[in-house]
């Protein structure tokens, strides 16, 4: 009985066991397949965390070069590789080299021939947190070109033709006062050098007011064209910087034209014989012809035309239409070699915008 029942027990045969054999190192490759994905995205995940860590270092080392500095070495040239994804597709080149920072928009690229950031650095080790790492930095430093909400400028237009017209006026004054004295400058009497340099002097002064008188009516036509003005473009040194010279013009026509009126109001020198005599009495008139002549001189040192033209040049500037360069944007491109079969496989970007602390902007 007990020999029939062993003599029915049957075990594996060989080929239950190749069988079995067959789905245990199955089972095993598969688990080894997740282990190394699940490791290459792990390697991957950490490549872009050191990426964005390198980017978010050379943004702050950027945010903390000077306003003025921040700017892309002009001298030296992107690298490009030329493959999918290479940060260098982004920069556009012509006239003005621009960086492309989305589908549909450019920047201009502010650029220092000869200083300024360097663009590019090429694959090298990144120690981070102790891990070693090869990856390429690029570099960009744009125009952000914002456009603020534009400001009414009637009442700065009225007063701006206000002090034109009132400065106006005064030149004409100092030209009645010019041709006049230069009708008392008679022939007969210019051989006393007094006379005949006062002469050349007033010729003089005549070129110089006709040039005045021009910019500024180029300049009421400059204010008759403003209707708006942008706050982001315009700052407060360009309006005090303007105010300033309107403000120092007037005081140095009325002292102009002061000493003039007085030469007006001396005695006519007379010819005494063969002698030109210049009255002494109530006052010297050559004391007063002395004076204008250096109040000329004065005045002709000021280049006071090239200033107005400035001050024109600069109205025009404050046009609302222009929206260019008053904002800066640091961009950075960090891209991390892939090693082991782990990325990341595009750049990491990182931006930021910067303004002007110096500018002390309209809008605030």
């Amino acid at each position: 009985m007990l020999k029939a029942r062993l003599n029915s027990e049957s075990g594996f045969t060989l080929v239950e066991g190749l069988v079995a054999g067959l789905i245990l190192v199955i089972g095993i490759l598969g688990g080894v397949s997740v282990f190394d994905t699940s490791r290459r995205e792990s390697g991957t995940g950490e490549r872009q965390q050191v990426a964005q860590a390198k980017a978010a270092a050379e943004l702050e080392r950027m945010r903390d070069i000077p306003y003025a500095q921040l700017a892309t070495d002009s001298s030296q040239s992107w690298v490009s590789s030329g493959q999918d994804g290479d940060p260098t597709a982004r920069i556009v080149n012509g006239s003005t080299p621009k960086l492309k920072v989305s589908s549909s928009k450019t920047e201009d690229l502010v650029r220092l021939a000869g200083s300024g950031i360097k663009p590019y650095s090429p694959a090298a080790q990144v120690d981070i947190g102790g891990a070693q790492f090869t990856a390429s930095v690029y570099r960009f430093v744009s125009w952000r070109d914002v456009e603020c909400r534009v400001v009414d400028l009637a009442p700065l237009k009225a007063a701006f033709n206000t002090r034109i017209n009132a400065l106006l006026t005064k030149v004409a004054s100092v030209n009645s006062r010019t041709t006049s004295l230069l009708s008392k400058l008679v022939g007969g009497i210019l051989s006393l050098p007094l006379l005949s340099n006062f002469k050349s002097d007033l010729q003089a002064l005549q070129t110089t007011m006709t040039s005045l008188q021009a910019q500024l009516n180029a300049l009421t036509t400059a204010v008759a064209n403003l209707n708006e003005l942008d706050p982001c473009d315009a700052n407060l040194e360009t309006i005090k910087a303007m105010n300033a010279t309107l403000d120092a013009l007037s005081p140095a026509l009325t002292t102009l034209d002061t000493a003039l009126l007085n030469a007006n109001s001396a005695p006519n020198c007379t010819v005494v014989i063969v002698t030109v005599v210049c009255p002494t009495v109530p006052v010297n008139t050559s004391t007063l012809y002395s004076t204008a002549r250096t109040q000329i001189t004065a005045f002709r040192n000021e280049d006071w035309p090239g200033d107005v033209q400035g001050v024109v040049t600069s109205l025009g500037q404050l046009s609302s239409n222009n929206h260019t360069h008053n904002t800066k944007r640091v961009t950075v491109a960090v891209v991390v070699e892939p090693e082991d079969g782990s990325g990341p496989f595009k750049p990491v970007w990182a931006t930021s915008v910067i303004a002007d602390p110096d500018a002390e902007a309209l809008g605030g």
